[in-house]
């Protein structure tokens, strides 16, 4: 958990999200046109790294399609937090098997490069005995 203060945008954000529920959620847009956040362009990629860093320091934001919002119970946060969990773990496996796919086309290259190395030095050899 991240311990640093919160700087003034940050906790005017999160004054802002705790207004708003799951049914009725504040979107990136409407976060944007509300004027509380002093960041000068704001654009929703700003605007979820500013959420990720609040939940860094442990604050308890959830979202869903339809924006970010404060739970109302801790059941609501729970739902929350294993979605977000189920969520975390389809991009880790995402991750892995992106290394895995990277790792077989690099052990194919450089099998490519050694039968090419293997071929231009047969081909010197031949040259030699002529």
């Amino acid at each position: 958990m991240n311990k640093t203060p919160l700087t003034t945008d940050l906790e005017d954000l999160l004054f802002l999200i705790k207004q708003y529920r799951k049914d009725y959620p504040i979107c990136s847009k409407d976060i944007i046109n509300s004027g509380h956040i002093d960041i000068n362009p704001l654009n929703s990629s700003i605007i979820r790294q500013m959420v990720n860093e609040l939940r860094n320091h442990g604050y308890f934001i959830c979202a869903d399609a339809n924006g970010y919002y404060w739970p109302k119970t801790f059941q609501e946060l729970n739902e929350y937090l294993n979605k977000f969990s189920n969520r975390i773990c389809a991009q880790q496996d995402a991750l892995q098997s992106m290394i895995e796919g990277r790792d077989r086309a690099l052990r194919l290259k450089e099998a490519k490069d050694a039968q090419e190395v293997a071929k231009n030095a047969k081909q010197v050899e031949t040259k030699k005995l002529f």
